[in-house]
């Protein structure tokens, strides 16, 4: 392992959890169930981990694949690859140092390699070269119910909104208690939290306006205005705005604005309730839509 070669796996680690950040509307129908390796919402159990390092049990997918969540996935990578303020050796070190370094450096293959083939394995349900989700999606997975499809992304959109709200905000700041968590932000060990946080509102409005990238298209905004609720569309649009402006004027990591500056994560967090109420009430309603999970579980 060498200094440049570890940038690199955490320049790609980056990356690549910004843009799942960006699936977390999808989850959708039979889809759901190739999202379960590389969710990124269940953190790490450090001591396990550490347990499995330092045992001399050989480390591969399929052994890794025998656990839970918590051992797997985008956030025990990360863990794994950015420094976790661990005492002794600095973060190259405990990749080289003996056996338990060689055990670390194929935890991160063995991870990476479960990411790989989940990635592959939804890549192939989308693809119109594969199970060709995307149109089955589109036609609905139940053809006798013309606005399936709608309900289902719009309850995803819901739930992963309220997943985001709870987790990433509710939650770091001490889910009402006054004392804030720091140790609770969505990647604490990269510092990648509020940007992990954006990319997910990102794509929310990129659903919302059918706008992503060079691509104009219809969205829920213009199902409203079709719906003579052209007005609803633009406040749901502006709350949008606003919840990002939140999180861009926050200039610190999130757990540093936690210890010094919490306001300004109340301030994402109340923007981030007021997006919920109205799509939750308004935009449900005006859809004629029901809500098909409840708060607790998701389904």
């Amino acid at each position: 392992p060498t200094e440049d070669g570890l940038q690199a796996l955490q320049d790609g680690w980056r990356s690549t959890a910004l843009l799942w950040e960006q699936l977390a509307p999808f989850r959708l129908g039979r889809a759901f169930v190739a999202y379960s390796h590389i969710a990124n919402e269940t953190p790490p159990n450090v001591d396990f981990i550490e347990a499995l390092i330092a045992e001399a049990t050989p480390i591969d997918a399929a052994y890794i694949d025998t656990f839970g969540s918590n051992m797997v996935g985008l956030r025990t990578l990360e863990y794994l690859i950015f420094d976790s303020g661990a005492p002794g050796a600095g973060l190259l070190e405990r990749f080289t140092a003996g056996q338990p370094g060689e055990q670390r450096r194929n935890y991160v293959v063995a991870v990476t390699d479960m990411l790989r083939q989940d990635a592959a394995t939804l890549l192939e349900m989308w693809s119109p070269d594969g199970q060709n989700y995307l149109r089955t999606f589109i036609v609905s997975d139940n053809p006798t119910s013309v606005r399936q499809s709608t309900s289902l992304l719009v309850n995803e959109m819901l739930y992963s909104l309220e997943n985001v709200v709870q987790m990433s905000l509710f939650e770091p700041l001490g889910s009402g208690t006054g004392v804030v968590r720091p140790v609770a932000v969505p990647a604490p060990y990269s510092g990648l939290s509020l940007p992990l946080i954006r990319s997910y509102f990102e794509s929310l409005r990129a659903i919302y306006t059918g706008s992503y990238g060079d691509v104009d298209g219809l969205g829920l905004d213009d199902y409203l205005a079709s719906l003579d609720a052209a007005a609803l569309a633009e406040t749901i649009d502006s709350q949008i705005d606003a919840v990002l402006a939140a999180i861009d004027a926050v200039e610190t990591p999130m757990a540093t604005a936690l210890e010094q500056t919490p306001e300004q994560i109340t301030a994402i967090y109340d923007q981030a309730r007021a997006l919920v109420t109205l799509m939750k009430l308004d935009l449900i309603s005006r859809l004629g839509l029901t809500i098909t999970f409840s708060d607790s579980d998701g389904d």
